[in-house]
């Protein structure tokens, strides 16, 4: 979905997803199976020095799904 896109398009792409992703759990239908489409997306545009810390993060949210 990234490859190949500069980094406005990677930053429209990522606010559309964190859009989307706060809309479903405020809503409630934010699941772990949504979770994992999402989250390639996310890490694919985060810096390589913030991926580690990012993933963990993540990892702990999902958890609590």
């Amino acid at each position: 979905i990234y490859h190949g896109a500069g980094l406005a398009d990677k930053k429209e792409a990522v606010q559309a997803l964190l859009e989307e992703s706060f809309a479903r759990y405020a809503a409630g239908t934010f699941d772990k199976e949504y979770f994992q489409e999402v989250a390639p997306k996310i890490l694919a545009v985060v810096r390589p020095e913030a991926a580690a810390e990012v993933q963990e993060a993540m990892e702990h949210f999902a958890s609590n799904l």
